[in-house]
């Protein structure tokens, strides 16, 4: 005769999609941590080299010529 056959193992699905969610979490925690840090030690490296006013200037300098033109063209 054969022994006793063991009960099958079950895998508890729930706690497996919880403890993938919480180290994901985990691991996007570290990664904005280290990210700040980095932003707060060196806070002028974050902001770009144009800003947002110097490119509206830079908008301007390409349309106005064609302004110019469209008025020497009506008059």
């Amino acid at each position: 005769m054969e022994g006793p056959t063991p009960e099958p193992v079950y895998v508890d699905v729930d706690k497996g999609l919880t403890l993938a969610c919480f180290v994901f979490l985990c691991l996007f925690l570290i990664v904005m941590i280290i990210r700040c840090a980095k932003v707060i030690m060196d806070p002028y490296s974050a902001i770009p080299t144009s800003t947002w006013e110097e490119q509206e200037v830079l908008l301007r300098q390409r349309t106005q010529p064609d302004l110019y033109l469209f008025s020497l063209t009506v008059i």
